[in-house]
Formats: C-alpha cells, sequence, structure tokens
C-alpha cells in the first residue's frame, strides 16, 4: 500500500534536518515548510513507501531509517535498483509519470512526503538550488553504480560499493568507517551483479586480509586506502 504523509512534517524536531532539502530555509519560514512536507506515521521493515506503476506525483526524504528501492521483470525477477539513507530522495524514477520502481523500508523508517503540486509554494524560499543540487547527487551515484557493474573484479565491486555507502556516511557527518547493513547480503549482491556465493566469498577474502572485518549487520572499514585501490573508487 502506498504511505501517504501522515501530519505536517515537525521541522524542528527532525533528527537530519541539516542535510534536508530545505537546510537553509529560515527559522521563520518553517512553517511554510512544516505545512507542505507530511511525515508519514513510522514504516516498519517491509512496508512500502509505493509500488511501480503506481502514480508518481511525490518525492519521498528520508527523515531516518533504510530504504530500498526494486524493480521485478516480466519473469518475476527482482533487480535491486538502489539504497537510500537519511536526508537522501527516493521517488525520482518515473516514466509517463508512474512510478518506474517500488520502494520499501529496510528498518523502522519515516519519511517526509512532497507532493509535486507542492513544490511552487516552496520557490520563494530558495530552494531551486538545494534541489538542483540533490538531484545532480543522485546523477553521480547512478554513474558510479554504473562504473561499478561493468568492472570485472568481484572484489572490486565490492569494495566500490562500501566506499559509496562510507562517503554518504560522511556526508552526514557519520563515522564513515563502520556501514551499517539494513540490507541483506542477497540484495547487496543482486545490487552489484554478484552471486551471493561469490559476495560471500569476497567478504571472506577481505576480512584475511584485514580490509573489513564484517558481521551480520555492519562492516567495519579497517584499511579504507586499501579498499580505494581495490575499488577503484573515484571519491568525491
Amino acid at each position: 500500500m502506498r504511505i501517504d504523509g501522515e501530519q505536517g512534517a515537525r521541522c524542528r524536531e527532525c533528527p537530519t534536518r541539516g542535510y534536508c532539502l530545505t537546510n537553509e530555509v529560515l527559522e521563520t519560514q518553517l512553517p511554510i515548510v512544516e505545512s507542505v512536507f507530511l511525515m508519514s506515521a513510522p514504516l516498519t521493515r517491509g512496508d512500502h513507501l509505493y509500488h511501480a506503476g503506481e502514480l508518481a506525483d511525490s518525492h519521498f526524504h528520508m527523515r531516518s531509517g533504510v530504504a530500498k528501492t526494486y524493480s521485478i521483470n516480466s519473469a518475476g525477477d527482482e533487480f535491486v535498483t538502489g539504497f537510500y539513507l537519511p536526508g537522501e530522495m527516493v521517488g525520482c524514477a518515473q516514466q509517463d509519470g508512474l512510478h518506474t520502481d517500488s520502494a520499501i523500508a529496510l528498518e523502522t523508517t519515516t519519511v517526509c512526503q512532497l507532493r509535486d503540486e507542492d513544490i511552487g509554494k516552496l520557490t520563494r524560499l530558495g530552494i531551486e538550488a538545494n534541489l538542483f543540487k540533490r538531484l545532480s547527487e543522485r546523477e553521480y551515484r547512478a554513474a558510479q553504480r554504473q562504473f561499478n557493474l561493468v568492472q570485472d573484479s568481484a572484489e572490486a565491486r565490492v569494495a566500490g560499493f562500501f566506499m559509496d555507502l562510507s562517503d554518504r556516511l560522511a556526508r552526514l557527518d557519520r563515522y564513515p568507517a563502520v556501514i551499517p547493513l539494513s540490507m541483506s547480503r542477497t540484495d547487496i549482491a543482486n545490487y552489484i551483479g554478484l552471486t551471493l556465493a561469490t559476495l560471500s566469498r569476497v567478504f571472506a577474502k577481505m576480512t584475511k586480509a584485514g580490509v573489513i572485518s564484517a558481521s551480520r549487520h555492519e562492516v567495519h572499514i579497517l584499511q579504507p586506502a586499501d579498499l580505494e585501490l581495490i575499488g577503484l573508487h573515484a571519491v568525491s
């Protein structure tokens, strides 16, 4: 079921206020933002923000938690298309006004919904530059993923995936050497075009080499320089 906003946003209480699309809005202008953005009730793991084929008339801004987007082909195979952290935008992939993928919460998650029809109400607050910046960041990550997928080495793909998440955590002022894994290893393997068995072998190889240490719920980057060399990842 599609998740629509439940109530006006409470920006002053938002844990990711500094990373929001409207983070440069003046304090006196926050009531306008709070009247336009609608905050969802908490989503639990497995709850959908939206499904592929539904009307794409909103963008969703991650307030807390982690979400995954995915597509399903005609044979019923699932393809993971993205993972989203707090402060990031979900719901931009669309065609003919419809969502081209589905979005699902991977842990307890809250989002703020911005309907397309309400974007005009925010233009006088000067958010255009921030909006273009966010869209450019999404394009950059998409290009980085394509770069990662064409690498022949499984180790390079895994390293590139970790470096991407580490970079995004750093942008949130979170410790970039500890990567929480809300997503399953099956999802990770799917996202970077590997089998689960290959991913497991790479995890074991990197752990043995002392580059990372991995548990079920997180990965610690022990040697970031070595990981970057393996991944050939262009970090901004």
